[in-house]
């Protein structure tokens, strides 16, 4: 899906302004090769297997499946994403006053937004104070905040790039996650591409909010490489993991082969980003019993591993 969207953009916009954008022709072959990547690891094999992936039966199974999973991919993406929201939310509220002195908006969608952009810090982190019905306040405050960004950017932006981007991000994000709320499991591992699409959310308001103030075009790289490596630092943890996932399979086929019925594997670098990451239900996943329970797993710190290897 990545792939096809990617491809749809990059020629979307060639046909819109008649040439090829090349920034965008990376993006392509970029997201190409990261799901070749992705597609490497081991794991992925068994991937519509029976048992790798619960799938609810009814109703009533999805609402309790999609309230454990937003919970956890909220989590991720807005509670511990503290300055990315902050910076997001700043950028959008100077954006809709900027077109209310500019006079080139609608001004009551854009002292709407101002609004929203300013309570949504506060509304964010007050929810968690309530008691109930923290799920169903949560996902709307959360609707809420992508539904100003897209009528910020419809209504109160003149550029039409960052309108394209700033709509095209927040509707892809929407889609793409939706699905994630009635499969098990979901994780921090599926925060990566959303994490992604924030960020682009992020600058582009913020690119928007400080056009034409001295000083700026200064401080734009010092950002855009500070959100460069924050991607890249969540790049570093899945690349490390995978590393510990290839080395546990080699470690059990190599004892299986020498009639090994007790094994035992190093954990991984960042279990929180892997699900059942330290566990006997994560390494079964690759069938390598004869039948349950002919061989027992034990596991060891990775850190300790590596320093005992």
């Amino acid at each position: 899906g990545m792939c096809v969207l990617s491809a749809v953009l990059f020629i979307t916009d060639w046909v819109r302004r008649k040439k090829p954008d090349w920034t965008l022709a990376a993006h392509v072959v970029g997201v190409a090769v990261g799901c070749a990547v992705m597609f490497l690891a081991p794991g992925y094999g068994n991937i519509g297997e029976e048992g790798y992936r619960d799938i609810p039966s009814g109703f009533a199974e999805i609402l309790q499946l999609a309230e454990k999973n937003f919970v956890q991919l909220s989590r991720h993406l807005i509670t511990d994403n503290t300055l990315v929201l902050l910076l997001l939310c700043v950028s959008g509220l100077i954006v809709c006053a900027r077109s209310l002195s500019e006079a080139n908006g609608k001004r009551g969608i854009s002292r709407a937004c101002m609004l929203y952009y300013a309570a949504f810090p506060l509304l964010s982190y007050g929810i968690h104070q309530v008691g109930r019905y923290i799920f169903e306040i949560e996902m709307l405050l959360d609707l809420g905040l992508f539904a100003a960004v897209i009528l910020s950017s419809c209504f109160c932006l003149r550029d039409s790039k960052a309108r394209f981007v700033l709509i095209v991000a927040a509707g892809t994000f929407l889609v793409f996650i939706a699905p994630l709320f009635v499969v098990y499991p979901v994780g921090a591992r599926n925060a990566y591409f959303f994490d992604a699409l924030l960020i682009l959310i992020a600058m582009t308001l913020f690119h928007q909010a400080t056009r034409n103030l001295s000083g700026m075009k200064q401080i734009m790289p010092a950002l855009a490489l500070a959100s460069c490596l924050l991607l890249m630092g969540n790049l570093w943890i899945h690349c490390r993991n995978g590393s510990a996932e290839r080395l546990r399979v080699q470690i059990t086929e190599e004892a299986m082969e020498r009639g090994d019925r007790v094994i035992t594997l190093p954990g991984y670098p960042y279990p929180t980003y892997i699900h059942a990451a330290d566990s006997v239900k994560a390494i079964s996943y690759y069938y390598f019993y004869d039948k349950r329970g002919d061989i027992t797993f034990q596991f060891t710190s990775y850190k300790q591993w590596i320093m005992n290897h």
